[in-house]
């Protein structure tokens, strides 16, 4: 984004596709790591998730796509993945449910790993995830080994998984949630049945004492809007994205923790962008992929996609 340009802009990112007879995309993750986009994606012709690196500088990509690997399995019902640390995490679902992870951060990192380690979860589960993400001292997987509530956490141990344990259950059973970090706390956002809550967060910052993961309700987003298919944590502040098109934010420092029937907090709607040739301009300017501005308890920036958000002047 321009200093002074309160506008969405569109980024054609090229893809491993462009330009030639392959096979459709089936499903496909865009992640930004310390010094590369990554992409995974499925085909209609191969349901084993293919990781590509593309250098960047600073937000653009230079010399296109390379393949770095196949995943070790299929992911057919679901596929999530998060970048934490110079690891990239994939979980796969359907059939079975397993957790991979590449080291990245660097072309000599990449080659001189030539498969990543992987955490079968659930070799025989054949329902879609809900989501995955990662803390420092472990890996917390949505979505279930036994039951579509399940919550497992896989301890690591510089950086080496040891062995998963469950934690307490979801409340619900979501579908295709995301799982996001703030502050020590995770939030789960979408993927629920229709008069479930949207948004949940632990009460208590996530710890390694699975008795005190307690999800509590977060305030409801508004009604009109459709389904939430994309969210993200910047500057504070909750940013969901609607199936019909709508941004709505909620400042996360409204909502105490611990107490659902507390403060209600608020949604601000920025509205349907609307699009004028290549940019699309809204009431808020707003970033897509650019990096937080919030650094994490270990003093890293987040290296996730993030919506960053800002005041238009």
């Amino acid at each position: 984004m321009i200093l002074g340009d309160p506008s969405l802009k569109t980024c054609s990112l090229p893809t491993p596709w462009d330009g030639g007879d392959t096979a459709a995309r089936e499903r496909s993750v865009l992640l930004i790591g310390p010094r590369a986009f990554y992409l995974l994606a499925t085909t209609a012709e191969s349901a084993v998730p293919v990781l590509y690196r593309a250098d960047r500088f600073p937000t653009a990509i230079r010399d296109g796509w390379r393949e770095l690997r196949e995943m070790a399995g299929a992911a057919t019902l679901g596929l999530a993945a998060v970048a934490q640390d110079a690891t990239v995490f994939v979980l796969r679902s359907g059939p079975g449910f397993a957790v991979d992870w590449q080291p990245i951060g660097s072309a000599a990192v990449e080659a001189s790993v030539q498969t990543g380690a992987t955490s079968d979860l659930a070799p025989f589960t054949n329902r879609p995830a809900a989501g995955a993400t990662v803390m420092r001292e472990g890996i917390y997987v949505f979505g279930g080994r036994t039951t579509p509530r399940d919550v497992t956490r896989i301890p690591l141990e510089r950086r080496s998984p040891n062995t998963p344990e469950n934690l307490p259950a979801m409340t619900n059973g979501r579908v295709d949630a995301q799982a996001l970090v703030h502050g020590n706390f995770i939030y789960l956002v979408g993927g629920n049945d229709d008069g479930k809550p949207a948004i949940e967060r632990t009460r208590y910052p996530v710890s390694t004492d699975p008795a005190r993961v307690v999800w509590d309700p977060l305030p409801a987003p508004p009604a009109e809007g459709g389904a939430i298919i994309s969210a993200v944590v910047s500057r504070g502040k909750l940013w969901i994205v609607r199936e019909e098109g709508q941004i709505q934010s909620m400042l996360l420092a409204d909502i105490a923790p611990g107490n659902a029937r507390g403060p209600l907090g608020s949604y601000d709607t920025t509205g349907l962008p609307r699009r004028e040739g290549r940019q699309f301009h809204a009431g808020d300017a707003l970033v897509l992929f650019g990096p937080g501005d919030a650094r994490s308890r270990y003093g890293r920036p987040p290296s996730i996609p993030v919506l960053q958000h800002r005041r238009s002047t």
